[in-house]
């Protein structure tokens, strides 16, 4: 390869050949398209196709709920945009999930004046749910979580898990200095240096749910969030209440469990925004925008489901 390179680059006489560039250029993509298919995925430079610009999801305007009901309706969800299908995590190890397409997971959001809506729609049932309690280790079994960080200096942000029972547990994480790294490839030393996370609780927070089922049989399950932002807001400076065109960081993970050949439990980790396996919480970095609109975005897909 390298000889076939410089045959191109080079004339007769040695000098460069200013003639053969578009061959050069179409070399060298082939070149670096081989590069990536040996070195296949890992944790290295060609660990994972990440997207150089950040996702967006446009949250649409909703009215408050009203009375006992904190929620928003199926009918206020009808339309709500969604996002695309969460993809693998970053990590080869990830790469053996291989039923990705029985777990198709994704993210719809409203919003009010005061409060941040999200609903997960999770395929794939879960099972080996054992935790029946708020503010316990949800992470260890089935779990969706979402990171949100209001300000977007990566400085401040929520970590918020769901369970399939509906309970939930609420992490604060704050960092000295905002980290550096990119999200391929965590500075543990830094994390450790900067990093603080503690339980927190979200006064009036919301979270419920319930079984997919398709002609009696478990499909899956959906998570729905009523998130207040003032709590919230009021660790970094700026407006207490959300507003229209407003734009927001954040991610969305969900882990699933499943038996390994010895009946250990294996983590799967599907996400909005590529991270880690096991590690979106070490990775402000890795997070889409969600922009406030008073009606649907003509980019957006809202279907019912």
């Amino acid at each position: 390869m390298v000889g076939r390179f410089m045959t191109l680059i080079r004339g007769r006489n040695g000098e460069i050949n200013l003639m053969a560039v578009p061959s050069i250029l179409r070399y060298a993509g082939i070149v670096l398209t081989w590069l990536v298919l040996v070195a296949g995925p890992g944790n290295g430079t060609f660990a994972a196709r990440i997207a150089v610009t950040p996702p967006a999801l446009y949250a649409r305007l909703t009215a408050k709920p009203s009375g006992s009901h904190p929620l928003p309706t199926a009918a206020a969800w009808r339309y709500a945009p969604r996002t695309a299908i969460f993809t693998r995590a970053i990590n080869r190890a990830a790469d053996r999930f291989q039923t990705i397409s029985q777990y198709h997971t994704w993210v719809q959001m409203l919003w009010s004046r005061g409060v941040l809506y999200v609903r997960f729609t999770c395929r794939g049932a879960p099972h080996g749910i054992t935790f029946r309690a708020n503010n316990q280790k949800l992470y260890q079994q089935d779990v969706v979580e979402i990171f949100l960080d209001v300000v977007g200096t990566m400085q401040n942000y929520v970590e918020i898990e769901v369970s399939p029972h509906g309970f939930h547990t609420v992490f604060r994480h704050h960092w000295v200095k905002p980290p550096t790294y990119p999200a391929t490839a965590i500075n543990w030393q830094q994390a450790a240096k900067n990093h603080q996370e503690s339980l927190w609780h979200i006064p009036g927070l919301r979270t419920a749910a319930s079984l997919l089922k398709k002609h009696g049989k478990k499909t899956g399950w959906e998570a729905t969030l009523a998130i207040p932002i003032g709590p919230i807001a009021r660790l970094s400076p700026g407006p207490h209440t959300l507003q229209r065109h407003q734009r927001l960081r954040a991610n969305f993970v969900r882990y699933v469990y499943l038996p390994g050949p010895r009946g250990q439990r294996i983590l799967h980790q599907l996400n909005w925004v590529p991270t880690m396996l096991g590690e979106p919480h070490e990775s402000p970095m890795a997070m889409g925008t969600i922009i406030l609109t008073a009606s649907r975005h003509h980019n957006q897909r809202g279907r019912p489901h």
